[in-house]
């Protein structure tokens, strides 16, 4: 395992996601409620039209590369990639030739689709093959091209549609550090054995991912179609703001412990990958526990910050709601969902898939049209919770993922414990220039705790921790 990797992903996904952040406050305050929620709408059949289209490629390509054949892997790869593309666009023109959407509609989700496809490829290319310094380039340039280019648009034709534009060309131009890692590939001609291979991996995923799509994005149409747009647009901001915090590290946490994970497993050394994947629940748990504690003690002065209280206030009931379907989340896509990389068979992947669909469509059914949005969220995190679950138990019979539960039980114990004194410290002190100082440092007392007793995110090996270990031996040595 390679700590200066995760480090790499974890900086610049962190980066990311305070420049995420911030474009996310920028586009709500510019669109407002019902202008950010045709954009989320927009990004909902986006994310479906790829899961049921490209999003498999790139999973297979993971799960099936080999550096022995690394340029006609990535050769056949690149070209199946541009002829879905072509697909996809030609099936946007056939359905705005038919008039089943307007063409403004047509032109984002196809634009959203392909450029989503294009840098996600380009990026698993560049973390397969452990550029670790390269991607988190890609990573970092992404979302200050968004933030650039989005509030660009949106200043000069304030229009949803442009903001997409804007979006997916920020994707595009992102890939530039990894084109290099691309390009020389490409001179090696497509290979239909390799093809072959994808194929033979990644068929069921083409369901399964549109279907687990679809899940994840049922909740928000569905709340458009019975309450409109003005409401999707708090309740998209609010739940993609909880979602990024934990996504950033846990996407960090995949590209380095995963990744090396599943090198261990291809070269036969089983307990190695065990020992990795050991790591990565801990990690996973850290994230899912720390953050749940701060989401929870500092929602309401930031989302009053980032957005305002026209997007806090429609959704303050559901905050506890999007914290549990995140935590769910990270742990069904992010561990126990990357049982498919270990076993060569992607099949459980469509089964989770059909059960978060299912859940979340009958419980979306019969709780949005009376609850609105609190019937969404709640559609929306029994859905992750069944869809975890599936991965659970399959996991048991097919390749069952580690978990420490006995670690994982200190760390959320003293995350607990944290947040129970941070509730006492909002009790006693009511000015927010102290309380919020306090309770921060209380929170990140706790994680330092955890993360020095289990090497939480490679943490230990950081020079920092070395030079507060000698600081004393130079401070005495400065005194003389």
């Amino acid at each position: 395992m390679n700590h200066h990797h995760i480090l790499y992903y974890l900086s610049s996904k962190v980066l990311a996601a305070v420049l995420n952040l911030f474009a996310v406050a920028v586009f709500a305050r510019l669109s407002g409620p019902a202008g950010y929620g045709e954009y989320l709408v927009a990004f909902a059949w986006a994310y479906i039209v790829y899961g049921f289209s490209i999003q498999w490629l790139r999973f297979s390509f993971f799960a099936r590369y080999r550096s022995d054949n690394a340029s006609g892997q990535i050769a056949t790869f690149a070209y199946s990639l541009l002829a879905l593309a072509g697909a996809i666009a030609l099936l946007g023109a056939l359905t705005w030739a038919l008039g089943l959407a307007p063409f403004h509609t047509i032109a984002a989700v196809v634009a959203l689709v392909i450029a989503l496809a294009t840098y996600d490829s380009v990026h698993e290319i560049g973390r397969t093959r452990l550029r670790a310094g390269a991607v988190a380039s890609v990573v970092i340039l992404r979302a200050v091209l968004m933030l650039v280019l989005g509030a660009g648009a949106l200043l000069m034709f304030k229009s949803p549609t442009a903001l997409a534009l804007a979006v997916a060309a920020a994707h595009l131009g992102a890939i530039a550090p990894l084109v290099g890692e691309v390009w020389p590939h490409l001179r090696t001609p497509w290979s239909r054995a390799a093809a072959q291979e994808f194929l033979d991996y990644g068929w069921p995923l083409v369901l399964a991912f549109g279907v687990s799509s679809l899940g994840q994005n049922l909740d928000r149409l569905m709340l458009a179609a019975w309450s409109g747009a003005a409401i999707v647009g708090p309740y998209g901001a609010v739940n993609d703001l909880i979602k990024q915090c934990f996504v950033v590290v846990s996407e960090a946490i995949a590209g380095a412990y995963i990744t090396t994970a599943k090198s261990a497993a291809l070269e036969g050394d089983d307990q190695r990958a065990r020992d990795v994947l050991n790591h990565a629940f801990r990690a996973y748990t850290a994230v899912a526990v720390f953050g749940a504690a701060f989401i929870m003690r500092f929602e309401r002065p930031v989302i009053d910050t980032l957005l305002g209280p026209a997007f806090r206030e429609p959704t303050e009931a559901l905050v506890p709601i999007f914290v549990l379907a995140s935590v769910f989340m990270i742990f069904r896509s992010f561990y126990f969902g990357q049982v498919i990389f270990f076993t060569g068979s992607s099949k459980v992947e469509l089964l989770a898939s059909g059960a978060m669909v299912a859940t979340a469509g009958l419980a979306a059914l019969a709780l949005v049209p009376g609850s609105g949005a609190l019937g969404a969220g709640i559609a929306l995190m029994l859905g992750q919770i069944v869809s975890c679950g599936v991965y659970i138990a399959a996991g048991m019979t097919i390749f069952p993922m580690p978990v420490p539960w006995r670690d994982s039980a200190v760390i959320a114990a003293l995350a607990l414990a944290a947040y129970t004194l941070t509730a006492l410290v909002d009790r006693s002190i009511t000015s927010a220039w102290i309380g919020i100082p306090l309770n921060t440092a209380i929170l990140l007392v706790a994680f330092a705790e955890a993360a020095n007793r289990f090497n939480i995110l490679g943490l230990n090996s950081l020079p920092v921790k070395d030079w507060l270990r000698n600081l004393p031996k130079l401070t005495a040595r400065t005194g003389n």
